[in-house]
């Protein structure tokens, strides 16, 4: 199973940090069922939240229904779920249904306020994997984790809308995201394991790095000895202007990074 595990990072000054999340769910799923099991307290019975973005991804299952989800309030209980009650945001690279049915990976931005939240994994086809996260924001922080704009009043788009899964191979950094002109590359979600997802590499050590990849980027995070990895940055790892995005292991293996990201 995909475990969490604690962030060392390894932090320089020319990357900027920006808002984290007010609410977030990270799920893990190989069979049919919601997490939590009794939802999330995410309006204004606790934070809040109103803006939310889910992202997940699937491995060997060969057909996937993942939905987002909201209940009223009922004595602080969920009432009946049903299918987020919001307004989807349309963006490049997320869906606009609700659920979302790739079965490789796929995100959904929604903005909506709502008491109780969860994340429904309706149906699936085969064995597989399901691992991601859903995060959201109070209104006046909406516009550091959607972008100018923010959520629960409209937006322009997340800080993160793109995904990449590559393979590392070797012990060398390999490219990620390519540079493009002055652009910066701001990551919001990592998932590091094997290949298939299906087991954890052995005790390893991931780097991320902003630069060159072929000549001796500049690290920004180093996760020692870990099996197994995902956590959410929320777009605030963000890289030099000009700048790849590298990964490297120390010891080579058949694994790979998944990373959600954008960049402009």
């Amino acid at each position: 199973m995909m475990k969490r595990f604690l962030l060392t990072l390894g932090l320089f000054a020319s990357f900027a940090w920006a808002q984290p999340p007010d609410c977030s769910i990270f799920f893990n799923f190989t069979a049919v069922g919601r997490y939590p099991a009794t939802g999330f307290n995410s309006g204004s019975l606790q934070t809040g939240c109103v803006g939310w973005i889910l992202t997940y991804y699937s491995t060997g299952f060969t057909a996937v229904s993942l939905r987002l989800d909201s209940a009223d309030d009922a004595s602080g209980s969920p009432a009946a779920w049903g299918a987020f009650a919001g307004t989807v945001v349309s963006t490049t690279g997320c869906s606009i249904t609700n659920p979302l049915t790739a079965t490789t990976h796929g995100c959904l931005i929604e903005n909506g306020a709502n008491p109780w939240v969860s994340v429904n994994l309706q149906s699936v086809t085969g064995t597989g994997t399901i691992v991601g996260y859903a995060f959201g924001c109070r209104p006046d922080h909406c516009s550091a984790l959607f972008g100018a704009g923010g959520g629960g009043g409209g937006s322009s788009g997340p800080a993160c809308n793109l995904t990449v899964e590559v393979p590392l191979s070797g012990t060398g950094y390999v490219q990620l995201v390519s540079a493009s002109g002055s652009t910066q590359v701001k990551v919001c979600n990592i998932v590091y394991g094997s290949a298939t997802m299906a087991i954890v590499p052995v005790v390893n050590s991931l780097s991320l790095a902003f630069g060159n990849c072929s000549a001796g980027p500049t690290e920004a995070v180093s996760l020692p000895g870990i099996t197994a990895y995902s956590d959410t940055f929320n777009g605030t790892l963000i890289g030099p202007a000009g700048a790849a995005l590298c990964a490297k292991e120390s010891v080579a293996n058949s694994d790979k990074v998944t990373i959600t990201y954008s960049q402009n």
